[in-house]
């Protein structure tokens, strides 16, 4: 892929995350640099005021398996997802962005409405003991029922409010 299509392609999965912060009535910011981290999501509204924070990645290279979604991820994003709860305040989640492989098909516009394509995945990495090179990749399967979704990211924030763990999210 070329640089400047994935630099398009990685505007894209931002949108497509502030999108789904929005509909929820979040604050998010981007993180600048964003050291591993590309936002934090805050629910000010909520008690406790929860944020957790996002690594964005979008892809139109991965398997699409029956039950989950096989991805390659850089060592060095995946060193920074599995930083263990003891060490931050604020969870950290993976969100992968699918994405069609022409960038012309990852939005449909009508006067009937608007099409995001492909979908958005969470996953959590956070408190994994296994470390690699930053250089290499390690594939990990995102299960399909992960969709990133407004209320599945409302949920989390109700969860983390209310104090349950990281780790049963």
């Amino acid at each position: 892929m070329s640089k400047r299509k994935s630099n398009y392609q990685e505007i894209y999965s931002e949108i497509f995350v502030r999108a789904i912060a929005a509909v929820c009535e979040f604050s998010i910011s981007k993180m600048d640099p964003d050291s591993g981290i590309d936002f934090t999501i805050s629910a000010v509204d909520i008690k406790r005021q929860p944020k957790i924070d996002i690594q964005v990645k979008s892809s139109s290279v991965y398997e699409d398996r029956n039950d989950y979604i096989k991805y390659a991820l850089k060592g060095k994003n995946f060193n920074d997802l599995r930083i263990s709860k003891e060490e931050i305040i604020a969870p950290r989640f993976l969100v992968l962005v699918t994405v069609p492989k022409e960038p012309e098909n990852w939005i449909n516009l009508s006067h009937d409405g608007t099409q995001i394509n492909y979908c958005s995945y969470w996953y959590n990495l956070m408190g994994r003991k296994e470390e690699i090179k930053d250089t290499s990749t390690k594939t990990i399967e995102i299960p399909k029922k992960q969709i990133f979704t407004p209320e599945v990211l409302n949920k989390m924030m109700v969860n983390l409010g209310n104090g349950v763990d990281f780790d049963e999210l």
